[in-house]
């Protein structure tokens, strides 16, 4: 389905408070970190419209994503890790939307840098989902680099372009990155 900004209620109203209406949709990974995100998106269900709330684990966000794009006021919580923001981010880099909508994380995975530089904190510890979703809607934006890494072969002539790598807050090349990649391979 796709949705719309004539959804919100009084959304053509000049009024100051209709025009602050900010949809919000949230992404959760019920396989990050501590295992956590099967009770957010319980309790989430009940704070939200349940249309708003979508566990990664029943699929990639794409048409999720899609459909809620039509809103211009749209925010999106991710709640995972690195890695889960890393998607999003990709996926919203695939879909080259006019306006990116700004991104809160709540930190669900085990490295969650992105969230600490941020301001976001380092994990969730139970802390009032009600609390967290007006921060949210009050939140300073602040903008993010994306970087783009293209691995060429000059071995070969015309230096072929083997891969290109978004990333958003750090790469790593060596043990890290095996280390990195082991883990959710390990998890799964």
């Amino acid at each position: 389905y796709i949705l719309g900004d004539e959804f919100i209620s009084n959304y053509s109203s000049s009024s100051s408070r209709e025009a602050s209406y900010t949809p919000l949709l949230v992404f959760v990974n019920s396989r990050s970190g501590p295992q956590q995100g099967r009770f957010l998106i319980a309790q989430l269900k009940r704070l939200l419209n349940p249309i708003q709330v979508w566990d990664l684990a029943d699929g990639g966000p794409e048409k999720v994503l899609e459909s809620f794009m039509v809103f211009t006021r749209l925010r999106i919580l991710v709640c995972g890790g690195d890695g889960t923001v890393s998607w999003i981010l990709s996926v919203l880099e695939k879909m080259a939307p006019d306006r990116w909508p700004p991104i809160a994380i709540l930190p669900l995975g085990t490295g969650n840098d992105l969230a600490r530089m941020h301001g976001w904190g380092g994990g969730y510890n139970n802390e009032s989902l009600s609390l967290i979703l007006k921060q949210i809607s009050e939140a300073y934006v602040s903008l993010l680099d994306r970087w783009e890494l293209t691995v060429v072969d000059n071995k070969k002539k015309g230096n072929k372009v083997l891969d290109t790598k978004s990333f958003t807050n750090y790469l790593g090349v060596g043990v890290d990155a095996q280390a990195a990649l082991q883990f959710p391979q390990l998890r799964n």
